[in-house]
């Protein structure tokens, strides 16, 4: 097993000591907020597209994609 070290062994060393009802409010709110940012990004007049540094698409936004007439193709964050 590789050797634990940063924030996952700091993590797991304290696991059974967190409140898993906070966890779980946390994440509840931070995908609540995750989803309000998609809707702002899809929502855009202006096309967006981020490239990783080959140039392949990982993400575009809708006002982009129809630019770029992939209007019937599923974006990239909707795979």
């Amino acid at each position: 097993m590789p050797e634990r070290t940063g924030f996952t062994h700091k993590f797991l060393e304290h696991f059974d000591r967190l409140d898993r009802e906070a966890i779980r409010n946390y994440l509840k709110e931070l995908n609540e907020e995750k989803t309000r940012y998609e809707r702002l990004f899809d929502e855009l007049e202006e096309g967006v597209v981020i490239t990783d540094e080959k140039g392949n698409f990982q993400l575009i936004n809708r006002a982009a994609s129809f630019s770029l007439g992939f209007k019937n193709q599923l974006l990239p964050r909707q795979k």
